[in-house]
């Protein structure tokens, strides 16, 4: 009778066992973390005490946990949770504080900006006739989404990316590039622009010079308009006479000349650039003569150019 009722006294003094959190940090920072990225850190949880342990994970905002509700951990046992960071498509601080079983733990990371290397591109003005090309060399693999605009299109080798742009109206085009990089969570756009015209290169359809007489020289001057985004370089600048197959001893021109590229103002329109070509006509007799200004042009649907000139001279 004694020895049972000092068992049950020692059994009621006996605590109940209890399971006890212990968790592998109190703390977790991904440090800075490129738009649109994904970064993983693993929380170990064990239980060290000597119950069954049942842990409710909750979501924390701006950070996905894996898994989450009901977690049971047995005596002894250690089981993991996944802590993943997407950066978002905004720079910026963010810091959450995850609760489990009355422990906490701060989650941290900072977002920065992604290394994009061209996030839009405008082709300026393009001839109907012709296609311009831009190539771009990403610096790690990407998958491109198809366009929704034909008068893009987009080809890659490995990191070399090219796009073309083919305008077969004398309009304005856009459409919107996604580039998704591996392992990014979202996609960034890249803006493509450009303008269907009918010549990329213009100037004076026809040059009449000024009236002079035998033996003075006159100044001419023909105005060039660059819609092209690039730069155009005329070669083998030259004038011919009517009737001659070569250039003419009556005037001097520039053997090259360049015409600046188009360029884009505050509110994104295009701004031709422009350039005179300037030569001197010098007669040796009376009359009307007619010539042909010619040049060869690195523009791939003009190649070569004919301005018409037109002089007068007198005794």
């Amino acid at each position: 009778m004694r020895w049972t009722l000092l068992a049950s006294l020692i059994a009621a003094c006996t605590p109940a066992p209890v399971a006890e959190l212990k968790l592998s940090a109190e703390a977790i920072d991904f440090g800075a973390v490129a738009q649109c990225r994904r970064r993983t850190q693993t929380l170990e949880l064990s239980n060290v005490g000597a119950a069954p342990l049942t842990l409710d994970v909750p979501a924390v905002e701006d950070f996905e946990l894996s898994p989450t509700g009901e977690v049971r951990i047995a005596p002894g046992e250690t089981k993991s949770l996944n802590v993943v960071f997407v950066a978002p498509q905004r720079e910026g601080e963010f810091a959450r504080t995850l609760v489990l079983a009355e422990k906490s733990v701060q989650l941290r990371a900072v977002t920065t900006s992604e290394n994009w290397e061209w996030l839009s591109l405008n082709f300026g003005g393009v001839s109907t006739r012709g296609t311009d090309e831009r190539t771009f060399t990403i610096s790690e693999p990407a998958t491109l989404e198809p366009l929704d605009e034909p008068a893009f299109s987009v080809t890659q080798h490995g990191n070399e990316v090219v796009v073309s742009f083919t305008p077969t109206e004398t309009r304005a085009y856009a459409a919107t590039l996604n580039m998704r990089r591996e392992n990014a969570a979202c996609v960034l756009p890249t803006d493509l622009r450009g303008s269907g015209v009918s010549a990329a290169l213009e100037w004076t359809p026809g040059l009449l010079s000024p009236a002079t007489t035998v033996g003075a020289a006159a100044n001419l001057s023909v105005e060039f308009t660059n819609l092209r985004t690039r730069i155009v370089r005329m070669t083998n600048v030259s004038v011919v006479e009517q009737g001659m197959s070569g250039p003419s001893p009556h005037f001097s021109a520039p053997t090259t000349f360049d015409v600046p590229e188009a360029t884009f103002d505050a509110t994104g329109e295009l701004v031709a650039g422009r350039a005179v070509l300037e030569f001197t006509f010098t007669p040796t007799q009376a009359g009307t003569l007619l010539a042909t200004l010619r040049a060869t042009t690195d523009v791939p649907e003009q190649p070569h150019l004919a301005v018409t000139v037109r002089t007068t001279t007198s005794q």
